[in-house]
């Protein structure tokens, strides 16, 4: 009787955090929305490569730009072509209005832009470029508009940029990559079991159990952690990575300890954990809610995109390595986990690749 009383418990916790985020998200229809996006994206066609030293969003109420004004200003510029200040939009809420740049892109957001023509300024190393007007935009919550800056000797270029994906966290594919993964590496798994170290049917059935509870683990942290901790992820993407995280090293323990504890209670200890899945989901949504609802805001510096793949590709082999090894201890060796968790990555890593290619 003791055993059917938590499952219940659980299930009436889904419940009521699913009514609890059901009404909140019936109330969010009422919220303002995220504020107008330009994104900036430098495209350099001159022999060198000048280091940027700062730059100007000017804006002009009429199409000539007779009478210009600045709107916001990242880092220095105080070139023959730059604004003198103060700046139009101050930057009193970072959530607000922003204009920030690393590695060669820039981004303005703002709530308080009432709309006309746009124009780049630019101070480089070498000297301080100026664009074309582009317009006129409307302003409108939540707009995106991008350019490629076509960077010369004496002068920009702005030409729209239909294809530009914004760098944030993309959670959109989650279900299908957790889906292949788990395929591509039980297959893969299957393949090293049966092959390379001759694993009976015992030990192969041990095994692939133990591949696909780690998974569950660690592919949401390859997924959402360290994608979060990149350029111009919005903070809360990051805050959810922290979250991801936390849950994850919270359930790699209990696997652990529920694999190498011997006694009849093991499978029942299993299960709940599983069951409890739904349950960490939703109260995971429900914090992530609290702490970062109506968080429009985008955090400029993190990781590149390379270090972000090299990184949770090395967590995601060696973690998954020792995870296997103490699970599955009765049929694996250390060695044997750590090969078969890098020929499994590997093939993983590929299946990932396809996928952002056919996004």
């Amino acid at each position: 009787m003791r055993n059917l009383k938590l499952p219940r418990a659980l299930l009436v916790a889904s419940v009521v955090l699913a009514a609890f985020l059901f009404s909140q998200v019936a109330l969010s229809a009422n919220s303002i929305g995220p504020p107008a996006e330009f994104w900036f994206t430098m495209d350099y066609q001159i022999a060198t490569r000048p280091a940027m030293e700062g730059a100007q969003i000017v804006g002009c109420a009429a199409e000539d730009c007779a009478e210009s004004e600045l709107l916001m200003q990242y880092g220095t510029c105080d070139g023959g072509d730059c604004l003198p200040a103060p700046l139009t939009l101050e930057a009193w809420d970072t959530w607000h209005t922003k204009f920030e740049c690393a590695a060669g892109l820039c981004r303005f957001s703002s709530y308080w832009w009432d709309g006309g023509y746009l124009r780049l300024v630019v101070q480089f190393s070498d000297r301080t470029r100026i664009s074309d007007r582009v317009g006129p935009l409307t302003w409108q919550y939540g707009m995106e508009k991008a350019w490629r800056v076509a960077v010369r000797e004496s002068s920009l270029t702005l030409n729209e940029d239909p294809d530009f994906r914004a760098p944030s966290t993309n959670y959109s594919l989650f279900a299908i990559a957790l889906e292949l993964a788990e395929a591509v590496e039980l297959l893969l798994a299957a393949v090293f079991l049966r092959f390379a170290i001759k694993a009976d049917a015992a030990q192969t059935k041990n095994a692939l159990k133990v591949v696909f509870l780690v998974n569950l683990i660690t592919l949401p942290v390859v997924w959402y952690t360290f994608p979060s901790w990149g350029r111009f992820q919005t903070g809360t993407a990051r805050q959810m990575g922290w979250f991801i995280l936390g849950l994850a090293a919270v359930y790699a323990l209990l696997l652990v300890g529920i694999y190498t504890s011997d006694g009849k209670k093991r499978r029942t200890r299993l299960i709940l954990t599983i069951l409890s899945l739904p349950v960490a989901f939703l109260a995971t949504l429900a914090a992530l809610y609290v702490t970062s609802y109506g968080n429009y805001d985008v955090v400029v510096q993190g990781l590149s995109p390379g270090l972000v793949v090299l990184f949770s590709e090395m967590f995601a082999v060696v973690v998954e390595a020792w995870l296997i090894s103490r699970m599955a201890r009765k049929s694996l060796t250390g060695r044997q986990a750590a090969a078969m968790s890098l020929l499994a990555n590997a093939a993983s890593f590929l299946v990932g690749l396809w996928i952002i290619g056919i996004r």
